[in-house]
């Protein structure tokens, strides 16, 4: 069993590049690469209980903005939960100016020290200690190629969470919405999910394009039988992948122009083959 003192140690060791990734710990995605806001759009989510990936916090921040009720978030990377609990306290407590800045990694101000002294007072009590304990460590001057994965992309749609018509809306719903953290990997999650939890949409993310070519196949007869049980009767389990790849995989899914131009599969409870 993991814990806080060990995710520190581990976290301190891999910035001063000391030591690779254990299990369970792997790079930190500052943001999405998907066009999230692009398709959740498309899934009615008001009032509604949602499972997702928690990766960098986007899906989860967008399931908010997007009127999710309940959400059960999920991540075998345990740096990656401490990471978008820090983007989620982010949000409550700075301006979009400063959001924006600290989490662009383009930006002189990406994860400022002065920043994360604005956040931390709303973070919880572990997780403070961890990011503490990581800046503390030299986290300015030594994350660059150790513990970040950079991605250029930004969903900064009119539709996202933290577009300037969205990004008070989102905070102002955010004390409202009860948010469910899960340190594991989602075939553990979902074994050990209670048989009559059930959700109204389900966001995969792209785990499917981490896979070997075998688990790939086990994956999808996964998510298709124990998944699936999961879903209440009009619930939806999307799954987004590389365009013009896995037709053939995901043949049972709806594949729609809509969704992000045909990158997004989208399987309907009340529709199986």
């Amino acid at each position: 069993m993991r814990s806080l003192d060990y995710d520190i140690r581990t976290g301190v060791a891999i910035l001063h590049g000391s030591e690779h990734f254990p299990d369970d710990y792997n790079y930190i995605y500052v943001s999405t690469n998907e066009f999230v806001s692009g398709y959740y759009k498309y899934v009615p989510l008001e009032g509604k209980r949602v499972l997702t990936v928690a990766a960098s916090g986007d899906h989860i921040l967008q399931a908010v903005s997007n009127g999710a009720k309940e959400i059960d978030t999920f991540d075998k990377n345990r740096f990656q939960i401490y990471f978008a609990k820090l983007k989620l306290a982010a949000l409550k407590t700075l301006s979009r100016e400063d959001f924006i800045s600290y989490f662009n990694w383009q930006h002189e101000k990406f994860l400022d020290k002065k920043i994360y002294g604005k956040i931390r007072e709303c973070l919880d009590d572990d997780v403070c200690i961890f990011w503490d304990n990581m800046y503390v460590s030299g986290w300015l001057d030594k994350f660059h190629g150790n513990i970040i994965n950079y991605y250029r992309f930004s969903d900064d749609g009119s539709d996202s969470y933290s577009s300037p018509d969205r990004y008070e809306d989102t905070r102002n719903k955010l004390d409202s919405v009860l948010i469910n953290y899960s340190y594991d990997d989602l075939h553990t999650f979902i074994e050990n999910l209670a048989d009559d939890r059930k959700y109204d949409a389900v966001f995969l993310s792209n785990i499917y394009d981490h896979l070997s070519f075998l688990k790939k196949k086990r994956f999808y007869k996964f998510i298709s039988t124990e998944c699936s049980r999961h879903l209440t009767d009009d619930g939806l389990m999307v799954v987004y992948t590389p365009i013009g790849q896995n037709n053939l995989v995901f043949s049972s899914y709806e594949r729609n122009e809509k969704f992000d131009r045909g990158k997004v599969y989208v399987y309907h409870k009340n529709n199986r083959n």
